[in-house]
């Protein structure tokens, strides 16, 4: 750019130039050599701004070199200036029927005004139709010159396919509007507002479509059916996965016998999801605007979706099991003026659409438009009624799974299927499952199901980045052209990761073979560090589980810290005991009551001081008055306290005067046994209030640690939630609300386990000093407050995808590792050691069957080719019901088709060459984990686009 700055005096020089004559005379015709007269209509001088050469012709040399380019734009010289001008002003008719330039014996006139929209701009131009026998009716003489006609009897204006397809691509890349595109146009045409010109925006917005549903039609090989258009089934136009296994396409049909360890190679790998980003208003009808097919690509049939609907119209939405309910409910419950708030859809592993697989949502996720939408993507995959080995991914899966089967039953006999082979297994993303309970981590968790390789299931929230930009043009739109618009979209995105199939699975096979390398030689170097007696009880402990999921699950501990409840009854449990053998009730109030009653208003004097510090200075009359109240409530609280702990400590601690309790009331000192100095344990009536303290102080670190954990979980789910579905500003505002209330809850628990832990450091007392149990409940700094994929120095920052799915490479902060109590039991660390041991194998295992799924696919994708290349050499014998011209096109189609993939098989041969024999893994790993290329494959695109170093090719 340096460089150009000194240079814009002499290329604003030459933009001036192109404004007068140039190098050209402006005397004469630069063909016919005669003289400019601007008295006479046939030698103005003229230039077209189109053409490369851009000589100064006259008028009549004009119109005869431009019989073949009837809508490039023309200048002409006034004597001052060139100005605009067209050429059916110098005196061009266009006739179709013929070739250009020469005469028909029979033409017909068009209309007066016919009006061609180009990619140069909107033109008005003088057409006459062919009357010769053969020529055809209007329409198919304009469409043979690639023109395509607004109206089917007496067209007035018509599109280029040039700029139909220039929208269509740009559209599809850009997400660009028909109505910035035909605007960009206009103003392509008309910059200054002075031409008097109609507008065609609703002309080209129609045009469009149909452009777009016919190639679609003929992407299809609907052209080559005897039925045509009409004899079009359900998913027929959307495009198929080619890594995907499909009986009878890339499986053999002995599959099914291959022995039960490589029987995952076979699973169809789908993930569920919604986008509240696409919603639709309440505008027009099915009736005034129906889909050109409805059914027939991605979108399910619109009306046994409907009739199904009807049936459940007072269903409520999904929640979740971790509270993003409450921002669904945010995000959909304000659906006034919309006919779809968004949309549910169903995905492979490979991020493709599947057919049939997209419906719209009226109210949130609810189970009757997810389990049709999921039953009718599934059909495509179906033997009959059987459906083979299938895992499913969704965000809320613990849940939708619930009874899937009894609800799939209500569903249209069609959608129902019955599971065979290995059935179903559900699984919850791997960012997604972060903001789940424990529970669900354990039994939902890609990284430890069997059969799934490193599938992360989020491939639909990638699937969504591709879609969502066209929300903004089809939120206005009416509901078939809505649904055929995002067909075409859903389409292009699946084409993209088709032809890309090459480059995606090379790079993933390559990372995954060095990372198993790596994987597998951490492990067995773990391996030999654990005792043999250890290692074969740990292996056959996950044997059993990956067998029997309902076997203990070698990923969660045996065991668990006390919670704070539990504390309480086992102390009230023993004072009971210890009154009943006394014989004796001396005191109105026990021990651990007056404990528990302490820690309670402990809590709610932290509770407090959070709320006033959230309130800071900005406080209405009527938080006011609520922080008032709640100041009043506890200091009476307190003052109860004072008179119970009089029966057990020979004097209260803390006194002062009523005004100073209630104006710092959420600051007062209780005075518990934790709070005395040496040198006060003799205020205590029983030594046993020690003991007993401790023991709930520890129960509460523990209690504190495990409520804090799930807020972090939570807040990792709520922050992606609001990322991917929140825009608008209300809706962004309520999303906030719920981070920050789950933010204040964090600190809480953070501030809690704080004051336990001091508290149980006061209560063992300077003489003893700290013990084992700090092993577990280590001091808690501000950068250990982090989710368990992220390292210290991001623990103030929100989750990225890319810290969420790092389970291989984790930084783990130590309280994910505090959930055993050291007190409670003594091999702790033995069974946190389990744990870990289990998980590395269970990397291991992924990353072996993710090398293995890749080269099955690299296969599959082969067979998927050659099995398509096979079906279009069919289509040339299947269109015998055309004739002439149109059967020739559609034989030169059908190659063409034909060729390409064959050309796309032999593109990702060379692609994989050296990769898919697994007798040269040791080779690979060697040449890809060099230092040197460190950055051995870097992405690009999302569609598998990268940048491949020199050298790196296995040959």
């Amino acid at each position: 750019m340096r460089e150009w700055v000194p240079l814009r005096d002499e290329y604003l020089a030459e933009f001036l130039r192109l404004d007068g004559p140039g190098d050209f005379d402006i005397g004469k015709c630069s063909r016919c050599m005669a003289q400019f007269d601007s008295a006479n209509p046939l030698l103005f001088p003229t230039r077209c701004g189109d053409c490369f050469s851009g000589v100064i012709r006259c008028s009549n040399c004009c119109v005869q070199d431009h019989t073949c380019h009837p809508l490039h734009n023309i200048q002409k010289w006034n004597g001052l200036f060139f100005e605009k001008t067209t050429l059916r002003d110098l005196g061009l008719c266009v006739q179709l029927g013929h070739v250009p330039g020469s005469a028909c014996v029979n033409p017909e006139p068009g209309p007066a005004e016919f009006t061609v929209i180009h990619t140069n701009g909107i033109h008005v131009i003088n057409l006459n139709y062919c009357g010769c026998s053969g020529a055809g009716n209007r329409r198919q003489q304009l469409l043979r010159r690639e023109w395509f006609p607004a109206s089917q009897v007496i067209p007035q204006t018509c599109c280029t396919f040039r700029v139909l397809e220039s929208f269509q691509t740009t559209s599809l890349q850009s997400k660009i509007s028909a109505y910035d595109f035909y605007g960009a146009i206009a103003k392509l045409t008309d910059a200054t507002g002075l031409d008097d010109m109609k507008d065609r925006y609703r002309v080209f917005g129609r045009l469009a479509r149909q452009f777009h549903h016919t190639i679609m039609l003929k992407r299809g090989g609907r052209g080559h059916a005897s039925s045509g258009a009409a004899g079009t089934s359900s998913g027929e136009l959307a495009l198929m996965c080619l890594a995907c296994p499909r009986p009878g396409v890339n499986l053999s049909t002995s599959w099914k016998d291959v022995n039960e360890e490589k029987r995952f190679l076979y699973t169809q790998v789908v993930t569920i999801d919604a986008c509240f980003r696409l919603k639709r208003r309440d505008v027009s009808s099915r009736e005034k605007d129906p889909s050109l097919g409805t059914g027939w690509a991605y979108f399910v049939e619109d009306e046994p979706y409907r009739e199904h609907l009807l049936k459940y119209t007072d269903q409520q939405e999904m929640s979740t099991c971790v509270g993003l309910a409450a921002l669904d409910h945010a995000n959909t419950k304000f659906s006034a003026g919309l006919e779809a708030t968004g949309v549910g859809a169903i995905q492979c592993r490979h991020e493709m659409q599947l057919p049939n697989g997209v419906g719209d949502l009226q109210k949130g996720e609810r189970y009757a438009n997810m389990d049709f939408i999921f039953a009718s993507a599934m059909r495509h995959f179906r033997d009959g009624r059987e459906l083979g080995p299938t895992v499913v991914s969704y965000d809320i899966c613990c849940q939708w799974s619930k009874n899937l089967f009894e609800r799939l039953r209500r569903l249209p006999d069609d959608m129902f299927f019955e599971v065979e082979i290995d059935g179903i297994r559900y699984a919850i993303p791997k960012f997604h499952i972060l903001a789940h309970l424990l529970k669900c981590q354990l039994n939902y968790s890609l990284n430890l199901m069997r059969g799934v390789g490193r599938t992360d299931g989020e491939n639909i929230e990638r699937g969504w980045s591709k879609i969502e930009g066209a929300a903004g043009s089809t939120k206005e739109m009416g509901p078939g052209s809505r649904h055929d618009t995002l067909d075409h979209h859903w389409g292009f995105a699946n084409w993209l990761v088709y032809i890309g199939f090459g480059k995606t699975l090379r790079r993933k096979l390559i990372s995954a073979v060095v990372e198993l390398k790596e994987q597998r030689d951490s492990f067995i170097d773990f391996s030999e560090r654990v005792e043999e007696e250890d290692l074969a009880r740990w292996t056959a402990i996950v044997k059993a589980w990956d067998e029997d999921s309902s076997a203990p699950n070698p990923y969660e501990p045996a065991t668990s810290g006390l919670t704070e409840a539990a504390a309480r009854l086992q102390i009230a449990q023993e004072e009971s005991r210890r009154v009943a053998q006394r014989n004796s009730t001396s005191r109105n109030v026990t021990a651990s009551a007056f404990l528990i009653e302490g820690l309670a208003i402990e809590d709610q004097q932290a509770q407090l001081r959070a709320d006033i510090k959230a309130l800071g200075n900005t406080v209405t009359d009527s938080q006011g008055l609520t922080i008032v109240e709640r100041k009043t409530a506890l200091f009476t609280r307190i003052a109860r306290f004072r008179r119970i702990q009089g029966q057990h400590m020979v004097m209260a601690p803390t006194d002062g005067s009523e005004e100073d309790l209630s104006s710092c009331v959420q600051d007062i000192e209780l005075g518990l046994p934790s709070s005395l100095t040496g040198d006060q344990t003799g205020l205590l009536r029983s030594a046993d209030l020690i003991n007993a303290e401790d023991r709930l102080r520890e129960a509460q670190c523990y209690e504190a640690l495990e409520k804090l954990r799930h807020h972090l979980y939570l807040r990792t789910g709520l922050v992606s939630y609001r990322r991917r579905n929140v825009r608008h500003q209300g809706a962004a505002t309520r999303a906030r609300g719920f981070v920050d209330r789950n933010e204040a809850k964090v600190q809480l628990f953070a501030e809690k386990y704080r004051r336990a832990r001091a508290a149980r450091l006061n209560l063992i007392g300077p003489g003893v000093g700290p013990g084992g149990w700090e092993e577990d409940l280590q001091v808690l700094h501000r950068d250990d407050i982090r989710v368990m994929n992220a390292s210290a120095a991001t623990a103030d920052q929100p989750p990225t995808r890319t810290s969420a799915l790092g389970e291989g490479h984790r930084h783990v902060s130590w309280i994910w590792k505090a959930a055993v109590s050291a007190a409670g039991e003594s091999n702790g660390m033995n069974e946190a050691l389990r744990v870990e041991w289990s998980k590395a194998k269970a990397r291991v295992d992924r990353w072996s069957e993710e090398v293995d799924l890749l080269r099955e696919e690299m296969r599959r994708v082969q067979a998927s080719l050659k099995h398509r290349a096979a079906w279009w050499q069919n289509r040339v014998n299947t269109c015998e019901h055309l004739d002439g011209q149109a059967l020739v096109g559609a034989i030169a189609y059908a190659r063409k088709q034909e060729s390409l993939q064959h050309r796309l098989s032999a593109h990702f041969r060379y692609l994989w060459r050296g990769l898919q024999e697994s007798s040269r893994d040791e080779e690979i790993a060697r040449t890809f984990s060099k230092p040197r290329r460190s950055a051995r494959v870097t992405a690009g695109d999302e569609n598998g686009e990268e940048i491949i170093e020199n050298g790196e090719d296995i040959n």
